[in-house]
């Protein structure tokens, strides 16, 4: 007895003949391979076919996309397009370090692995949704103190931004962490915390001398 025949067919989409006919990296797979036309029409026609499970003349559809940047729901995520590569390609995340051996494998899938978490892009562009909606901070207003760590390498962020920084927060104090490249807590996290922790001693010793000085009520 003949078992019976599953037939198999593979869709390559944008791969068409006049692509493929030169190139040798399907022989192995696709040795008797041939031009063909085909019977559901091209990607715009195909596509709906494969949906739909009907031929092109019953379903009447046509997929296309539209570039239109201006209504686009996603113009929002304009800012972070250079995220995914900038985040992800180990030669530019190796550039965030002033010494690459720490950048490493292990520490680079630490980056990536958050970006796999479904929903990830949905909540970035909820984010910046809501950022749009909220009136920009007033720094002037900010009367707190200020700590601004700035790496000694900083490869990423060009030096204005720090000199924008000072004088938008001009009672900041501005600690440069030396041997550190833009990810400084990564790569010296022991520096980065002794920083911290001294400007938040150095508050709460002025808040304690104040209260020594001030009047009984």
């Amino acid at each position: 007895n003949m078992k019976p025949v599953l037939p198999l067919f593979i869709m390559l989409d944008a791969c068409g003949w006049e692509i493929v006919k030169n190139k040798t990296f399907l022989d192995s797979l696709a040795p008797a391979r041939k031009k063909l036309r085909s019977v559901f029409g091209y990607s715009s026609a195909c596509v709906p076919s494969i949906v739909s499970g009907r031929w092109p003349d019953e379903h009447r559809n046509w997929s296309y996309f539209v570039y239109d940047p201006r209504h686009s729901p996603f113009k929002l995520l304009r800012p972070l397009q250079w995220l995914p590569k900038a985040i992800t390609s180990r030669r530019i995340f190796r550039r965030q370090f002033y010494d690459p051996r720490k950048a490493t494998k292990e520490v680079l899938e630490a980056y990536r692995r958050p970006l796999r978490i479904k929903g990830t892009g949905h909540a970035v562009y909820q984010t910046l949704r809501d950022m749009r909606r909220e009136k920009a901070v007033d720094s002037s207003r900010i009367t707190a103190p200020v700590l601004i760590l700035w790496a000694s390498h900083e490869r990423i962020l060009p030096r204005w931004v720090l000199s924008r920084l000072r004088k938008r927060f001009p009672q900041a104090k501005v600690v440069t962490i030396e041997g550190a490249g833009h990810v400084l807590l990564e790569e010296q996290p022991e520096q980065a915390n002794r920083a911290v922790k001294s400007f938040l001693e150095g508050r709460d010793q002025a808040v304690e001398r104040a209260a020594k000085v001030a009047p009984a009520l």
